[in-house]
């Protein structure tokens, strides 16, 4: 297998275990998806999480949500090979879906997610420098029950 290969999948996958991190609520797993130095940044809140700690920190507000489910698709990545070291950039599509409970009953509130992400190949392999979560639309509407 390439290089090119190689770390083209490396990097889908670096997506998929964000995902599932944040889906199992593994806060301390985000550590193996950021550099030290990394930043979680959501534009739209004016927000910006700098530091793996502080990151790590934030994340914890999915127990907001008795359950969350975050489907990744269209995972495009440009690798750049310099002198430096590698990094590359990607764009990744999502629907995060996030489970309310209420006294009605629960809700189900879904976002269409494009992630704008910079990263970085360290010696344990590509990890997030920058991921910027831009939100494209969201919808909130009543949970069926499971049968």
């Amino acid at each position: 297998m390439t290089d090119l290969i190689a770390d083209t999948l490396a990097i889908q996958e670096l997506a998929y275990e964000y995902a599932r991190c944040a889906d199992q609520k593994d806060y301390a797993g985000f550590a193996n998806v950021f550099t030290q130095n990394g930043v979680l940044s959501i534009p739209a809140m004016q927000f910006d999480a700098e530091g793996l700690e502080v990151i790590q920190g934030a994340m914890q507000q999915l127990e907001n949500y008795s359950r969350t489910f975050h489907l990744v698709a269209n995972v495009q990545s440009t690798i750049d090979n310099t002198l430096e070291g590698k990094s590359a950039s990607a764009t990744v599509y999502c629907v995060a879906s996030h489970v309310i409970a209420s006294d009605d009953g629960e809700q189900k509130y879904d976002i269409g997610v494009i992630y704008n992400d910079e990263l970085v190949k360290t010696a344990e392999g590509w990890r997030f420098n920058k991921r910027t979560l831009n939100a494209q639309w969201s919808q909130t509407q009543p949970l069926d029950k499971a049968e």
